[in-house]
């Protein structure tokens, strides 16, 4: 099988994420409804993919990441961001990486036969399909494709030590980092790989080693840093209040389980698995921490005898650990978007662990082919029938509460794409249902408001955007959609004050204070209209938001 082959079931598989729309699932915040992704390959297009959320906080993009930034102008550029265009450049981006891996694990050392197969589980994998067909998960794609690229300069490295060597093995780690900051946990993968297949552990002393790596770790301290303060910006960093460092090892444990259950068995995939909160059974919790424990044991002390599983099962867990739920981010237990590089590590386990398996039964090659081969397909089909899924917000997110049952987050996703196709009732029920989960989630309860607006319903709509303006923090949009909806249901003095007071918690926003200036008007307030457009003058006058654009 060679790259032509590999290149064929990428195709297979992934060909008709092509006829995929966008989905209302940070798709229209980052990628398809972004102004700043429209400038293209311009200088301002550069300047936002360069200092977003590292000279400045920026809320258009989830990271400083400039590698899937730059990504995104040249789907702008060239694409004109279709949607069919992105998603066959993130298949394209997939094969790469595919690729890559490929021939890393090859030039490190492992048999190339078994190279192959892993890179061939990498490609078709059915947990790949998040990363793949999501265009804000374009992310993951570019980080697995500069990680690839990275052991691969590392082995060259590693053969023959230089400091031009060595600087190439830098520069692709930082446009790791570039890509994605989750791949800090490369510079441990790489200390794994020195013990096997590189196997320098018995060549080259210890210290020297770890040595080696502490240049990639100080600058993964540095993208780590910019990392926190973005989340902290976009409000995505939970606090131990919410959730206490105990629920969060229990999660952790559960999720670890989670994640090799998917790679055995992958059925049941979703693109939101909600975390359980302090609900989550404890038993269950405790016996996958036992298991993920003896895991790593077994592996540590089998570590000369069974290289292969040290190497591969520590390259599983360790690269997960940013994404363990220790520092949690939103509101999910895990996701399928994480196992992108870490299911390197098993594939690994599992071709190795096959391998040796027939090489001591004595079923030769021929065997171990034919289930090689009657494996991938099956994980082929799976993967095919999941990219379907991903076809529309509300064929995606359907299947997410057919899979995981009622969630907050698809439920909210679903209100989106129902109430963009008119569905109003249809809308109004998945709010319902999601606020009845959580009734302290100001986005849903801004979304219910609009439901309720367009149906006529203005007093409900008001009090629905009432209630989000008192949840959130930062209220501005809740307040202007309640001076439209207390306007609409007659009240103008409960609109001009709405109106003011989003003005008054969005300082630079100028659009509340024109609406003030036209209802004094209507009023006869002629001066202080004059004045309301006067001050409006002096900020960004900017439109209507919208609240169907925000998470």
């Amino acid at each position: 099988m060679g790259y032509g082959l590999l290149a064929l079931l990428v195709a297979l598989v992934f060909g008709g994420s092509v006829r995929n729309a966008y989905v209302a699932w940070d798709d229209p915040s980052f990628v398809a409804g972004s102004p700043a992704v429209q400038h293209g390959l311009s200088w301002e297009g550069l300047r936002w993919a360069f200092e977003g959320n590292l000279t400045r906080a920026d809320t258009t993009l989830e990271y400083w990441m400039p590698i899937t930034a730059l990504s995104r102008l040249i789907d702008a550029e060239f694409g004109g961001m279709r949607a069919g265009w992105v998603h066959g450049m993130s298949a394209f981006y997939h094969l790469l990486a595919a690729m890559a891996f490929w021939s890393a694990l090859a030039r490190l050392g492992m048999d190339r036969g078994r190279a192959r197969v892993v890179a061939a589980c990498f490609a078709v994998h059915p947990v790949q399909v998040e990363a793949v067909c999501w265009a804000a998960g374009r992310k993951d794609v570019l980080a697995g494709l500069f990680w690839a690229l990275t052991l691969w300069a590392y082995a060259a490295y590693a053969q023959r030590r230089s400091r031009r060597g060595y600087l190439v093995v830098l520069a692709l780690f930082v446009g790791a980092l570039m890509a994605k900051p989750s791949v800090m946990m490369l510079p441990a993968v790489l200390l794994l790989v020195d013990h096997w297949p590189l196997r320098r552990f018995g060549r080259e002393r210890f210290w020297f080693l770890v040595a080696e790596k502490v240049p990639l770790v100080l600058l993964t301290g540095l993208s780590l840093l910019t990392s926190v303060l973005a989340q902290v910006d976009h409000g995505g960093l939970k606090s131990l209040d919410q959730y206490p460092l105990w629920v969060r090892l229990g999660n952790g444990a559960l999720a670890y389980a989670g994640y090799v259950g998917s790679f055995v068995w992958p059925s049941g995939l979703a693109p939101v698995y909600p975390h359980p909160g302090l609900a989550f059974p404890v038993v269950w919790a405790i016996a996958a921490g036992l298991a993920l424990g003896a895991a790593t044991a077994t592996a540590w002390c089998f570590r000369g005898r069974v290289p292969w599983f040290f190497t591969g099962w520590l390259w599983f867990v360790c690269t997960l650990v940013p994404m363990s739920g220790l520092v949690q981010l939103g509101g999910a237990a895990r996701a399928d978007r994480y196992l992108y590089t870490a299911m390197v590590g098993l594939a690994i386990v599992a071709v190795e662990a096959g391998a040796s398996i027939a090489r001591q039964s004595g079923r030769g090659s021929s065997a171990l082919r034919g289930a090689v081969v009657g494996v991938l397909a099956v994980w082929a089909l799976l993967a095919a029938r999941q990219v379907g899924y991903w076809r529309d917000t509300i064929t995606l997110f359907e299947r997410a509460v057919a899979v995981t049952g009622p969630n907050r987050i698809a439920l909210n996703s679903l209100a989106v794409a129902r109430l963009q196709a008119g569905d109003l009732e249809g809308a109004r029920r998945d709010l319902v249902a999601s606020l009845a989960m959580d009734d302290a989630n100001p986005h849903a309860w801004l979304m219910l408001g609009r439901v309720l607006l367009l149906k006529g319903e203005a007093a409900e709509a008001r009090w629905c955007f009432e209630t989000s303006a008192r949840l959130d923090g930062q209220p501005a949009r809740a307040w202007y959609f309640a001076g439209v909806a207390a306007e609409r249901a007659g009240d103008l003095e409960g609109a001009l004050s709405a109106f003011a007071e989003a003005g008054r918690v969005a300082p630079e926003w100028g659009r509340p204070l024109l609406e003030r200036a036209r209802i004094l008007d209507a009023k006869g307030e002629g001066e202080h209209a004059v004045r309301e457009r006067a001050e409006a003058g002096r900020r960004k006058v900017g439109q209507g938001l919208d609240p169907l654009e925000q998470e």
